[in-house]
Formats: C-alpha cells, structure tokens, sequence
C-alpha cells in the first residue's frame, strides 16, 4: 500500500491496512482505548479497525489514523510503518523570475516533484545529467513521486560528431551519470528510458507534469559547446503560457525522436 497523500479527496474509500496497524500497536504496547481516545472513536470502532471488519476507510478517516499514528510513533521514537505514512500537501512554491540560473532552474522543478500529489513522469532533455542525477537523489523517500523518467539525448554518432565542439569526456560521463539514475532506480529498472534525438536538441531543460524549465546553449571561451547558465526559463501548462508550453512540450515528447542504443 503507498503512502497517504494529505490532499486526495476527502470523501474517496480506501483500503485500511489492518495488519499494519495491528503491528504498530502490539509491537509498542499501545492499548485500544489509548488509541482511541487520541483518535475521538468510540473504543468498538476502533475494535473493528483492529479485527479486520473494517475493510475500507474514507480518506479523511485514514488521514486521521495516521497522524495519530505519526505522533505516537515520534513520542516512542519509533519508525512510521509505510503504509501510515503522509505526503504533504502541495506548498505554495516561489516562481524566479525568468530568466533565471541553471541552479535555480534545477531546485525549481525538485520543488515540483517533492510536492506532488500524485506520480507523473519526469522529462528530461539531457546535457550531461550530472544536475539531473542529483535531483533525484535529493528527493529521497519521495522519488517514489516519480512515475517514470524518460532521458532524451543526443545518439552517439551525434556525440562523435560534435566532440570538437563539446567539453573533454562527455560521452563518458553521460553513461556514468545514466548508470547512476539508472541505479536509483533498481527496484524498476524498465522505469528508466532512454530516447535519441538525431541532431542537436534545441533546448536543454526537463518538465514535470504541468510544469517545465529550459534553456539554450552558448559557446565557451574555448570554443566548447555549453549550456546558457544565464538564461534559464520556466514555463507552465496550468497558469502561464499554455501554447507556448504545449509547442515546448511537443518538442520534448515527440520531435526528432530517434529509439537505438547507447553504443
């Protein structure tokens, strides 16, 4: 069973995971009426809770239950079972104004992905995945918010072409970088996918349902193509520019999209 996310519908009937709280209570002596006089039931209806009878539960009610058992579980210092765990509730996040830095940009869409209710995929036009890997890195427990990620790069003929132009190992720390994503997600390896753009993509940046970050690229002092730091810009599908965001978003999903291997 996930964890419980603190924003579902109120009224939606859940499966109540009775061996789980039957283990909590039992493995740190905590007796029925206690539980229910924290939780404001009648001690019979949280007998029922215990036994089983209970099948299902509205959210509001299992909500409820866990909290308790939250507290309960800080109080003795013990570990919250998983299946009482809670995910916050989306907080208000703060914009940047555009056009902001790559770092800005990067905890920007970490912000997105640890406040969302539900899974979605995570998009991301790869540079070297370097910034990539450690957003999801960062967002520990909560990278189970991520339903699937799916890496656009360049092929690697694209990479033996451009090598001149591009900074000293970057095939090879591309692969290091995948592999350590790819790592992340051991427990679902098929969860992790990889998509070639025949050229050079027009854009840098990653989206995450709704919301989107890109950037442009720029040459460096030494003639090496790198990203534009500078000029990083967010745009969104819910309250910004929607046509803007559906070309981008096109863009990321479906052009010039190439399926081979990493060789």
């Amino acid at each position: 069973m996930p964890p419980i996310y603190a924003d579902e519908s109120p009224g939606r009937k859940l499966k109540f995971p009775k061996q789980a709280f039957r283990d909590f209570l039992e493995r740190h002596h905590i007796p029925l009426e206690l539980f229910a006089d924290r939780l404001g039931f009648s001690i019979p209806h949280v007998r029922r809770l215990w036994n089983g009878s209970t099948l299902k539960t509205k959210h509001s009610t299992l909500l409820k239950i866990a909290q308790i058992v939250n507290e309960l579980a800080q109080i003795r210092k013990a570990e919250v079972p998983e299946e009482f765990q809670i995910i916050a509730a989306p907080q208000a996040i703060s914009i940047p104004r555009s056009p902001m830095n790559f770092m800005e940009a990067s905890r920007l869409m970490a912000g997105f992905m640890a406040n969302s209710a539900t899974p979605k995929t995570y998009w991301i036009a790869a540079y070297h995945l370097n910034n990539a890997y450690r957003t999801i890195e960062g967002l520990g427990e909560r990278k189970s918010h991520i339903q699937q990620v799916r890496i656009r790069a360049m092929t690697a003929k694209t990479i033996a072409r451009l090598e001149p132009f591009l900074p000293d190992r970057f095939a090879k720390d591309f692969e290091r970088n995948l592999e350590k994503i790819r790592e992340l997600f051991s427990d679902r390896p098929a969860d992790v996918k990889i998509e070639y753009w025949k050229r050079l993509p027009q854009f840098h940046g990653s989206m995450f349902g709704e919301h989107m970050t890109w950037g442009g690229w720029k040459v460096d002092r030494r003639g090496r193509l790198t990203i534009d730091d500078s000029e990083n810009f967010y745009v969104s599908g819910v309250d910004g520019d929607t046509f803007e965001f559906g070309r981008l978003k096109t863009l990321f999903q479906h052009g010039d999209t190439m399926e081979e291997e990493w060789k």
